[in-house]
């Protein structure tokens, strides 16, 4: 599927008037702008509205709260708002302090709090709280969406693992295997043979969006720019070009959007610009240079 129209309604405190997408949209602003509360939104719509797997489905909320740190407080601080994607929408309820109620069209998923105490070698007991998630669907929505979350803490939770079966299973992706690792027993992912762990971030983050890409028509990615080289940025947006899937990326570097503008142009690309948490979309030509040019770089050294 594709996406063509996004607003959202107070979801984490961040609004936006129905803003157009195109195949690149990158999002930008200050720190605690809303950046990534504005992943989540498209991320949980076209999750719920996804041929995934109830498990799948799961394992995906646990990741997208988890990739905050503290998955409670991720889950408490949810308030009543709504997500609307091509005039559908998605509304996110609270049902008292720690249950939460998300209804898209035939699909209702429940979101609670399970209280369990954990005991320390000294017998010390200790507080924390589990997510349960129920899922009811009544009816079969023919037109599904199957988005990919790459999260700043992409190389945990067994989500790299988990985009590769998907690409070997949705596409023809050969370019990383599941093998057993020899030396902790478990099952990693390998490129040439070789654990893709030892061979650092940065490549791991660059296999995992061209595997994402394979199948997944929607990808998003968190900071894009971390523990990714200019250079490995340069080759995936080559391979975007010939993707078809929709992007959405955020970033703290106008040094990116430099990259993928000069790539892309602005016939695919839209920028996003979040400020005072209100979101606003550019894709005029004018309009995305003068946003370049606002400020020096923010990371990146002026590679572009």
């Amino acid at each position: 599927m594709k996406i063509d129209t996004i607003s959202i309604e107070n979801f984490r405190g961040i609004n936006s008037d129905k803003l157009p997408t195109k195949k690149v949209n990158v999002i930008i602003g200050e720190n605690g702008s809303g950046k990534t509360s504005f992943l989540e939104a498209v991320f949980l719509f076209t999750l719920i509205k996804s041929s995934y797997s109830e498990e799948e489905k799961r394992d995906w909320l646990n990741h997208m709260f988890s990739s905050r740190g503290d998955i409670t407080s991720s889950i408490l601080t949810l308030q009543e708002s709504s997500i609307t994607i091509n005039g559908e929408t998605l509304k996110v309820r609270k049902e008292g302090r720690d249950r939460i109620e998300i209804e898209l069209g035939d699909t209702k998923v429940y979101i609670s709090l399970r209280r369990s105490l954990l005991f320390s070698e000294s017998g010390i007991a200790g507080t924390f709280y589990l997510p349960q998630y129920e899922i009811e669907s009544k009816g079969e929505n023919k037109e599904k969406f199957t988005p990919v979350y790459i999260t700043l803490y992409f190389d945990s939770y067994n989500i790299p693992e988990s985009i590769t079966s998907m690409a070997k299973k949705r596409a023809r992706f050969e370019d990383l295997e599941i093998l057993k690792d020899e030396v902790t027993g478990q099952f990693k992912l390998y490129k040439d043979n070789l654990p893709v762990y030892v061979m650092g971030r940065g490549i791991l983050k660059k296999l995992l969006i061209e595997a994402s890409m394979s199948f997944a028509d929607v990808v998003l990615v968190d900071e894009i720019e971390d523990s990714l080289h200019p250079d490995m940025l340069i080759q995936l947006t080559e391979k975007i070009n010939k993707s078809n899937s929709t992007f959405f990326f955020t970033t703290h570097s106008n040094e990116v959007l430099k990259i993928i503008y000069k790539k892309i142009g602005t016939a695919d690309l839209n920028v996003i610009v979040l400020k005072d948490k209100r979101a606003k979309a550019y894709s005029e030509s004018e309009d995305v240079k003068a946003i370049m040019e606002m400020e020096n770089s923010l990371s990146w050294i002026k590679y572009a």
